[in-house]
């Protein structure tokens, strides 16, 4: 995967810079939904990631107890997808209905739900009717007080402050290798880097992770990226590490690719090319 140089990194961290959406700015406007796709693959190196740490891969609700299911179910998606067998087929059955639920319960359109996906219709490969699926929870959405509204700028520029922008084939002599960066001190990382250590730091100050989203998007040049998708009573805003500053989805001139399903860890979804 190409990267992206980290702007951020050259950014001094000062909150009152930063700070540029309050509670009361970013609820002037109904926010915009993304319009959702397909189910998609999870990228490869997402899923080696929870492979060698299933604990950073937790949903609302897991805990230790977990981990080897969470290890389990990312070793076979990741071979699975990377190396034939029933990779599509996971794709295109249960996971299909598993993305749909979790985009419905987070208030998210799915557009052309019915498409052909493969030449088989969704009816088809799911093995049952695609009968409107019944919401069990509430979307999991921030409330965004100034309060929390600082706690999240402060993660995000801490992150992209104490991070220095590396490529994976200088760290670790591979093209795509997605880790977290060291819970202290200095650290090199690439845009994933920020990512995964953005939402481990949110998390651990009491953000559920069913709020939180993984997600891929082109930039204006071309080149592939990752982002931290935070979802709020307000509208879905980005952490990134190229821009210092938390812009809504539709306001960062990126292209959107993928995403995780709001409120899962295995179900990504495509993102339509307009939204």
């Amino acid at each position: 995967m190409q990267k992206t140089f980290a702007f951020a990194t050259f950014v001094a961290p000062v909150l009152a810079t930063v700070l540029s959406f309050t509670a009361g700015a970013v609820s002037a406007e109904t926010p915009r939904a993304q319009t959702i796709g397909r189910p998609v693959a999870a990228p490869a190196g997402f899923l080696d990631f929870c492979r060698r740490q299933p604990s950073e891969c937790r949903a609302s609700g897991q805990g230790a107890a977990d981990d080897a299911q969470i290890q389990r179910e990312a070793s076979s998606l990741y071979w699975s997808n990377n190396f034939g067998g029933d990779g599509e087929a996971a794709v295109r059955s249960w996971r299909a209905r598993a993305a749909r639920q979790a985009a419905s319960q987070a208030e998210i359109e799915y557009q052309s739900i019915n498409e052909t996906i493969s030449g088989d219709s969704l009816d088809d490969v799911v093995g049952q009717t695609a009968e409107p699926l019944t919401i069990s929870r509430a979307p999991q959405r921030l409330e965004m007080t100034e309060d929390a509204w600082r706690q999240v700028n402060t993660v995000n520029a801490r992150a992209n402050t104490r991070i220095a922008y590396t490529p994976d084939q200088t760290q670790y002599a591979r093209p795509d290798y997605w880790s977290e960066a060291p819970a202290a001190d200095a650290a090199r990382g690439d845009c994933e880097d920020y990512v995964l250590t953005k939402r481990r730091e949110l998390i651990a100050s009491g953000v559920t992770p069913d709020a939180l989203s993984v997600a891929i998007v082109r930039t204006p040049r071309g080149e592939t990226h990752s982002v931290l998708i935070v979802a709020t009573h307000d509208g879905d805003y980005v952490l990134d590490n190229i821009n210092p500053r938390i812009v809504r989805w539709d306001q960062t001139g990126y292209r959107w690719v993928s995403r995780q399903a709001p409120g899962a860890v295995f179900d990504w979804v495509a993102v339509d090319a307009a939204g």
